[in-house]
């Protein structure tokens, strides 16, 4: 994984022109985000707090894309509040304006996969995996066995009880739900963090 992501760039849409396109940072300039993707890779639960421009929701975009890319068969749910928000994580309609598309794009032709979008997917050939653009709630996610849950601004989600309890027959089975949110009072997340 940290050596896949040192061929991976980012987007800071507050930058001008080539600024605006950045490698995502060495485990020496920004520590804290390394940690993160060891612990999102270590465990199969995980509810995570953050600040805005903290790189996580980029990261955790790297590591979907990163599990796609190098392990078969593998069943990516990324949740949104809504479906656009998700698509913008995942594809959207222009490969470079969704993070993973972006990324994926942005790679060195010998990394590049091949793959086909389709609005809020993108499918694997090689590795028979997908990532997939979902709204919350729980309804999506009960019809199928996703190996991997990545939950966006989850405490902003009023279904986020609902997608949480759909996910834990997958999780039980070994997949994994990773959560991460800026902070909201009286959120389910925040109940489940203070447990």
């Amino acid at each position: 994984m940290e050596h896949f992501g040192r061929f991976c760039y980012t987007r800071d849409e507050h930058a001008d022109g080539k600024e605006s396109v950045k490698p995502f940072p060495t485990r020496e300039e920004l520590p804290y985000i390394w940690e993160f993707l060891d612990t999102v890779h270590r465990e199969q639960i995980l509810f995570c707090e953050k600040s805005r421009q903290m790189m996580v929701t980029w990261a955790m975009c790297i590591y979907v894309l990163w599990v796609c890319k190098f392990q078969e068969n593998r069943l990516c749910f990324v949740q949104s509040k809504k479906e656009e928000d998700a698509a913008n994580l995942v594809y959207n309609t222009d490969p470079y304006q969704a993070r993973m598309s972006f990324i994926e794009w942005s790679l060195p032709d010998p990394l590049r996969s091949e793959v086909t979008c389709s609005y809020a997917k993108m499918r694997f050939t090689d590795t028979k995996s997908l990532a997939w653009a979902i709204p919350e709630g729980g309804e999506k996610i009960r019809s199928y066995t996703p190996s991997l849950l990545f939950s966006d601004e989850f405490a902003f989600q009023p279904e986020a009880e609902q997608a949480y309890a759909a996910a834990r027959p997958a999780i039980t089975g070994g997949g994994k739900f990773i959560a991460v949110s800026s902070a909201r009072a009286g959120a389910y997340m925040e109940r489940v963090i203070q447990r």
